[in-house]
């Protein structure tokens, strides 16, 4: 079965005060119904901790890749960006990391 692989396809969402944004219940529908999707990417939106956990686990080891910036993941009452890669790493079963842009 073919990967399939969403990298910021939705650039903005009418609901949403940010732009270029990703609310939290637009990720959880996609990993509702998105029920193929193996790969993702995000690099130019914000989502909250929270959200993006509860994506992870509604997905959970079917994402084989997961590229997240840490700048996309904002902080929130229940999780911090500390404790957002031990969550996350439970959930896909292996260690994970947010990407963090490089000082140059």
């Amino acid at each position: 079965m073919a990967s399939h692989y969403l990298y910021n396809v939705i650039s903005f969402i009418p609901e949403c005060n940010i732009m270029p944004a990703i609310c939290g219940y637009e990720l959880i529908c996609i990993a509702e119904h998105c029920t193929n999707l193996t790969a993702l990417g995000l690099s130019k939106c914000e989502v909250s901790c929270s959200a993006f956990i509860r994506f992870v686990r509604l997905c959970e080891r079917r994402l084989t890749q997961l590229s997240v910036m840490e700048e996309v993941l904002i902080p929130d009452e229940d999780y911090s960006l500390d404790e957002i890669h031990t969550e996350v790493s439970k959930y896909l079963g292996r260690v994970w990391f947010p990407d963090v842009m490089p000082l140059w």
